[in-house]
């Protein structure tokens, strides 16, 4: 009686993976026809087909075909990966460009302003960095109108921030001598740029902060904010000394705390900078 049990178990689950074979089959049928608009559907479906057919106990001509089948769709996938890509981004050109954004570059680097759009297929999202990826901001799902939402987020979160520049250009010369008192070796002069933050956040904090250091009274400033305004300063002249960047040299640019790219234009480009000097003039 045991075995009987066993074999009807056995059975329907060898009908059960036949099922869920078939049924896949069906569907890439179905979703290949516009292969751009379902490219995570027929990677999930290739993918669960591919298990079930290993776990199957099908003649071993039925499981080739199926596995050859199988792999035709897969061979094909990058093809379409571009093609979908190509479809997106006409959609997004448009939409931006209705919402006053001018999108630039080509599917390997998209950028507006001074942020980079980055397509996920996969997870059906776009991420949108500061920079060449260099901060992320803000994600979204894979969708022209939500893009252009999250763009609107991102310019008022980093761009549209008020900015008083004299307070600013006094607060980092404060942070620069702070953080040059640790500097060791000769030229005391040249304070790595991730020390000068440091110490600017620290200036940046209301008594509340002070009195009650807690979560909820600590403002928040991210190195994104920190590329920006240093962007945007214009004047960079303080009782007699001159601000100054200074570019990072390969060794510097290892690790993303030893630096910070700071725009030098609202066209994508920009440079690494890993120290922050002021000098007397």
């Amino acid at each position: 009686m045991e075995e009987h049990v066993t074999l009807i178990s056995a059975l329907s689950k060898e009908k059960n993976n036949i099922q869920s074979i078939l049924s896949t089959l069906r569907k890439l049928e179905k979703i290949t026809e516009f292969p751009e608009k379902n490219l995570h559907k027929i990677k999930t479906e290739i993918n669960k087909a591919s298990k079930k057919l290993i776990t199957n106990n099908l003649l071993d001509s039925i499981k080739e075909e199926i596995s050859t089948t199988l792999q035709n769709y897969q061979d094909q996938i990058p093809e379409w990966e571009e093609k979908a890509k190509k479809v997106f981004f006409e959609e997004l050109e448009s939409v931006l460009k209705e919402a006053g954004y001018i999108l630039r570059g080509d599917i390997s680097r998209l950028m507006v302003s001074v942020f980079t759009i980055e397509l996920n297929l996969d997870s059906l999202k776009v991420i949108i960095w500061y920079g060449n990826k260099q901060e992320n901001v803000i994600s979204c799902r894979l969708n022209p109108e939500a893009v252009a939402a999250k763009l609107a987020v991102a310019e008022k979160k980093i761009i549209e921030r008020d900015f008083d520049s004299e307070l600013f250009l006094s607060q980092l010369l404060t942070a620069y001598k702070t953080a040059s008192e640790r500097v060791t070796g000769r030229d005391k002069t040249r304070v790595p740029i991730s020390e000068v933050l440091k110490e600017y956040v620290y200036l940046i904090q209301s008594k509340r902060f002070y009195m009650n250091p807690s979560r909820n009274n600590f403002i928040g400033y991210e190195r994104a904010f920190f590329s920006y305004d240093l962007y945007r300063l214009e004047n960079r002249v303080i009782a007699g000394n001159e601000l100054q960047l200074i570019t990072a040299t390969r060794a510097y640019t290892r690790k993303k705390s030893d630096f910070l790219w700071i725009p030098s234009d609202l066209m994508g480009n920009g440079d690494y900078i890993s120290h922050i000097s002021f000098k007397e003039i």
